[in-house]
């Protein structure tokens, strides 16, 4: 059986996207505790997207000369979220977290 090509993000998806994972990366900052780190980060990114599904990287940690712990998780938000009506906290809230599979 043939797989279905992969449709290309469209234009509002993208900006709709960009909008949520900025999101996300500052509510990681905030719940893990980062932001009131010298050297603490956190960083949010698309690392793939399917017909149903976006894929979404997070790396989160503290990094300094003494310091090197990073944390990277995986997130998947269904793509319909971004052509939905909701807010992007509404959206950011849909995230769904890929630990332990």
């Amino acid at each position: 059986m043939k797989k279905k090509p992969i449709k290309k993000l469209t234009k509002k998806e993208i900006e709709k996207l960009e909008k949520v994972l900025k999101l996300f990366e500052e509510e990681t900052r905030r719940e893990t505790g980062v932001r009131r780190l010298s050297g603490g980060f956190a960083s949010v990114n698309m690392s793939d997207f399917h017909n149903e599904t976006i894929d979404i990287e997070v790396n989160w940690g503290c990094k300094s000369d003494c310091t090197d712990n990073v944390h990277t998780e995986q997130w998947t938000l269904d793509r319909k979220e971004l052509s939905s009506k909701k807010t992007i906290q509404e959206i950011v809230d849909c995230i769904d977290s890929q630990k332990g599979e």
